[in-house]
């Protein structure tokens, strides 16, 4: 065994806060089968909707799954500027 192949953190809020999967381990299906967990989780809690600040990365793989773009933002992280997308899932009525 060689550790994680990924994790994903949500929050009670239902924010997602960090959402990873191992380069070697992308397409296989570790992505969604960790994204299912946190979404099942949520609907649990009944949370009327998800959101997030995805990546370039993360934002495609989002809006497959029904999330809709709410801002394109500019942050800054130790003088680089990065690129991040606002995301929102509605859960209530779905």
């Amino acid at each position: 065994p060689e550790g994680a192949c990924g994790f994903i953190v949500v929050t009670n809020e239902g924010y997602l806060d960090l959402f990873f999967v191992r380069p070697r381990s992308r397409g296989g299906g570790v992505a969604g089968a960790l994204y299912n967990c946190a979404l099942g989780a949520a609907r649990e809690r009944c949370l009327p909707r998800m959101t997030a600040h995805a990546s370039r990365l993360l934002r495609p793989f989002l809006e497959r799954r029904g999330w809709s773009l709410v801002a394109r933002e500019q942050v800054d992280r130790n003088g680089i500027q990065i690129e991040r997308f606002e995301m929102l899932l509605a859960l209530d009525g779905d």
